[in-house]
């Protein structure tokens, strides 16, 4: 094989081509096997509209919900907006010890092992900079991306605990009163977008970091419905967001069992009878 105009492909000569062997079944097992996998894209293609239609509807509620423009039923009370520190405590937990978990975030899905994402722990010897997060607890990541570029705001769910980086802001809510499932979906939906653009300055760091201080960052306002709404719409958006995870953990089992068919079917290793 030889490269093509310096790029990473490859030149394959006719001649080679001509010499590969393909399996060529009867005509009818042929069609029988092209029946048999158009059902799995045809299963498939259907989990994909379910999944769009789901998300689509989580997104058109986020938006009415989650900014009080409609009400759940029974709730009418208007809806007051608070400081973010009249509602979160910053958390600053010290290192001790080498943590478990070294984490980072990653827009979209959430906290991740540095392990996982990178095979290994990128902190360094900054790690006795870093802050330890509890389950439950909250952390603003000030990198932007196209999802988020305002930065991002997660709640840990996935750790019991975790070692996050101190130029993250991290906190948690004061009142047991109020609900954690609430601000996770508002903080997703981008609640905060409005207010951190206002503050954010033009451009980035060095460090790939938003121009916003801590003390900005919580002078940010943010609803507060009365607890029994806001725990309302934490269950809602939760539920929701379960039901698409695990339609996509359904489709993702349905595709590579249609992966693993292919391979049986395509090799003559399973026979149909036709």
């Amino acid at each position: 094989m030889h490269g093509v105009n310096g790029t990473g492909l490859q030149e394959i000569p006719i001649t080679n081509l001509r010499q590969v062997r393909l399996p060529v079944p009867p005509l009818p097992e042929q069609r029988k096997i092209a029946d048999i996998l158009t059902t799995w894209d045809e299963a498939l293609t259907r989990l994909d509209a379910l999944i769009e239609a789901q998300e689509r509807r989580k997104k058109g509620l986020m938006q009415q919900l989650l900014t009080g423009r409609r009400r759940l039923k029974g709730f009418s009370k208007t809806w007051k907006h608070k400081r973010l520190d009249a509602v979160f405590e910053r958390v600053d937990r010290a290192i001790e010890g080498e943590p478990e978990h070294v984490l980072s975030i990653t827009a979209g899905r959430g906290f991740v092992d540095q392990r996982e994402k990178f095979s290994r722990v990128i902190a360094g010897r900054n790690i006795e900079n870093y802050v330890l997060l509890k389950k439950g607890e909250f952390s603003y990541n000030k990198g932007n991306s196209d999802r988020y570029p305002q930065g991002c705001v997660y709640r840990l769910e996935e750790f019991e605990e975790g070692a996050v980086p101190n130029v993250w802001i991290s906190f948690r809510l004061r009142s047991e009163s109020d609900s954690p499932l609430f601000y996770k979906h508002f903080f997703l939906y981008g609640g905060l977008n409005h207010g951190l653009h206002r503050l954010i300055n033009a451009g980035v760091r060095n460090d790939g970091l938003l121009n916003l201080t801590a003390s900005n960052f919580f002078s940010v306002t943010v609803p507060t419905p009365e607890p029994a709404e806001q725990a309302k719409l934490g269950d809602l958006f939760e539920d929701l967001s379960i039901s698409i995870k695990n339609l996509r953990a359904q489709r993702t089992t349905i595709d590579q069992q249609k992966r693993g068919l292919m391979q049986r079917l395509l090799t003559g290793k399973l026979r149909v009878n036709a």
